[in-house]
């Protein structure tokens, strides 16, 4: 029928499968039991614990999921206190960035932020976003881009970038996340070459996020 949302779904994170699900509802091209069952599939394997309970999964288990992930972000939390002090003070992280101290050694001098804290940080933006508060993933995901080395997870950072801009609706991010996912592919080093071409197909598919 010309559909081809199955094969798009096939190249989404959970996530952005629910957003694309939703759309599917507002058309009415598939029947409410089809969506409804492929939303729940894809809700459980998110921590969106409140949306598992509109679809139907038992208090229990919820609250046992709810409660090893609330256990996570305190961890994670914890783990980058002082730097989670500076990047939710929107004056001081202003006042550092204008002033080119928004790196490690000023944040080390000022905050004792080390390298555990950024981390940490980094954790607590995949579980953040998990959960679907994305703006605030999108800031921790930011602020660990701007201050990190380069090193073996600049790949994951620049898709999780990615994926916040688009769930936090800031599409003028999710252009510029693109380009620099983009950037990180094309320099990359696949084991394999078709690795780096499935990375290009996932790039292209996220992207009409951003681009429509």
């Amino acid at each position: 029928d010309g559909d081809l949302s199955r094969t798009h779904a096939l190249f989404l994170d959970k996530h952005m499968t629910l957003r694309l699900l939703a759309f599917l509802r507002q058309k009415k091209i598939y029947s409410e039991d089809d969506i409804a069952k492929a939303e729940k599939d894809a809700v459980l394997k998110t921590s969106l614990f409140a949306r598992q309970l509109e679809l139907g999964e038992s208090q229990i288990d919820v609250d046992m999921k709810k409660e090893e992930v609330q256990q996570q972000l305190q961890e994670f939390s914890s783990g980058c206190e002082n730097l989670l002090h500076v990047l939710e003070d929107g004056e001081t992280l202003q006042q550092l960035k204008e002033s080119k101290a928004f790196n490690m050694d000023s944040l080390y001098k000022s905050h004792r932020v080390d390298a555990e804290e950024l981390t940490a940080l980094f954790h607590l933006a995949k579980v953040t976003y998990d959960c679907g508060h994305y703006a605030k993933a999108v800031l921790y995901l930011d602020s660990y881009k701007a201050l990190a080395s380069p090193s073996e997870r600049d790949q994951q950072v620049a898709w999780g970038k990615l994926a916040a801009h688009i769930m936090a609706n800031d599409m003028e991010g999710a252009l510029e996340a693109t380009t620099s996912l983009r950037d990180v592919i094309d320099e990359a080093v696949f084991p394999h070459s078709l690795d780096g071409v499935e990375s290009r197909v996932w790039m292209m598919h996220w992207g009409l996020f951003a681009f429509f």
